[in-house]
C-alpha cells in the first residue's frame, strides 16, 4: 500500500499475488496508475484542525485574532490597516500585480 501511495506501483509479485486473491483487474490496473495518494489520517488531521479553527474563529473570534496575529505579527501592517480600506484595497491590487515576483513577506502579507 505504501508503494502504491507514493506512486511506485505494483511488483510482478505483487501482482502475482493479488491474482492468486482473486483481486479485480482493473484495482490492479489503477494501483499502477496512482502517482500520489494523500494519507487517509493526514487528510483526517487537516480537517480536524480545519473545524477546531474555525469553531474559534466563530464562537471566540477576541482568543483567535489576538493569537493569530500575536503568532503571525510580522506578516500584519498594522500602519497600512490603520489607513483605512481603500490603501488596503491599494496594496491588495500592488500585490496582485506583482503576480509570481513577489518576495516572501509581500505573499505573507
Amino acid at each position: 500500500m505504501e508503494k502504491v501511495r507514493k506512486g511506485k506501483g505494483l511488483t510482478d509479485e505483487d501482482v502475482e499475488l493479488m491474482k492468486e486473491n482473486n483481486v479485480p483487474e482493473w484495482y490492479i490496473w489503477s494501483c499502477n496508475q496512482i502517482k500520489y495518494m494523500f494519507p487517509k489520517a493526514h487528510a483526517v488531521a487537516y480537517v480536524m484542525m480545519s473545524f477546531r479553527i474555525a469553531y474559534f474563529k466563530v464562537h471566540h473570534p477576541l482568543a483567535f485574532y489576538a493569537t493569530h496575529y500575536g503568532i503571525k505579527v510580522d506578516d500584519f501592517d498594522a500602519q497600512l490597516v490603520c489607513q483605512g480600506k481603500a490603501a488596503i484595497s491599494s496594496k491588495m491590487a500592488e500585490l496582485d500585480a506583482m503576480d509570481m515576483n513577489m518576495s516572501k513577506k509581500d505573499q505573507d502579507l
